[in-house]
């Protein structure tokens, strides 16, 4: 458990999915009141794997959501979870990058939802 100021920014990239998961998210739960958020395409494809897997983006209060990804397929159902779950959203930046070596490969045909 962390405490972080309200003021805050927070970069979020470069996480292995296998290890990291659970940290991930549980970083981001703990940063509902952070107003700038920052999240990489390695973030993003977490993401989108617990999206797959029938967890959604934990609930967030940022006002501002600055994405860096490639925009790959499977960058989507973690984008858009994090949409999902930003109600508080007022400015939206998507840093279009060249894609960097792929760091692991989702394969959406053999993911599945977890009930």
């Amino acid at each position: 458990m962390f405490q972080l100021s309200s003021d805050c920014e927070v970069e979020l990239d470069g996480f292995n999915y296998e290890e990291y998961q659970g940290m991930l998210r549980e970083i981001l739960e703990n940063l509902p009141h952070v107003k700038k958020l920052m999240i990489g395409q390695w973030c993003i494809q977490v993401l989108s794997i617990c999206e797959m897997r029938g967890l959604p983006s934990p609930m967030s209060n940022c006002h501002h959501l600055i994405l860096d990804t490639c925009l790959n397929s499977w960058d989507f159902p973690g984008i858009a979870s994090l949409l999902r779950c930003s109600s508080d959203l007022e400015t939206l930046v998507i840093d279009i990058t060249p894609p960097r070596s792929t760091k692991f490969v989702f394969d959406v045909k053999s993911s599945r939802k977890i009930d």
